[in-house]
């Protein structure tokens, strides 16, 4: 794909139908996540600067399940999980609960969130992408599917968030 510039390689990537993820993408395009979150066809990206990270995590707590999803030297981790609201301490952004996500974000270390609707697998899919300041996804939410359609009360919340946070 050499010649071409990197929109044009993202539209035939992804209107060809292959199952291809953010990081695939990135991989195939050689360039960063974040690289590719900027230069995705109108519509399917929208990008907000790492201080939204209160806001963003408050619409995440209001899904009932998400997909948690790290990738790491190749490796896919992946669970559902409800979100809590956090609380700051020690330097971090502390998660406890029961049958919930548990652990210590460092929210400085976000530089850049990224709400996603790249298909997956021939589905719609709703990324939440939470990207450090290389320009690499760190970890990111995908919004549950009810069969292959996704939930239509958390495509609100992602949409209305969209609407009323636009972009920077």
């Amino acid at each position: 794909m050499n010649g071409i510039s990197l929109q044009q390689q993202l539209k035939e990537l992804i209107s060809g139908g292959k199952s291809m993820g953010l990081q695939m993408l990135a991989g195939v395009c050689r360039k960063s996540e974040l690289e590719v979150i900027k230069a995705l066809p109108e519509g399917m990206g929208m990008l907000f600067e790492g201080s939204y990270f209160d806001k963003v995590w408050q619409m995440l707590t209001e899904i009932d399940t998400l997909t948690f999803f790290i990738e790491s030297s190749g490796n896919i981790f992946e669970f559902k999980t409800k979100v809590e609201h956090g609380r700051e301490g020690f330097g971090y952004f502390n998660l406890f609960g029961k049958n919930c996500l548990n652990g210590h974000l460092r929210k400085e270390t976000v530089s850049s969130i990224a709400l996603l609707k790249i298909p997956f697998m021939q589905l719609e899919s709703r990324q939440v992408a939470f990207i450090n300041t290389d320009g690499k996804v760190m970890y990111s939410f995908y919004l549950p599917r009810e069969g292959q359609k996704i939930d239509p009360k958390a495509e609100e919340l992602f949409n209305a968030f969209i609407a009323e946070n636009g972009a920077n």
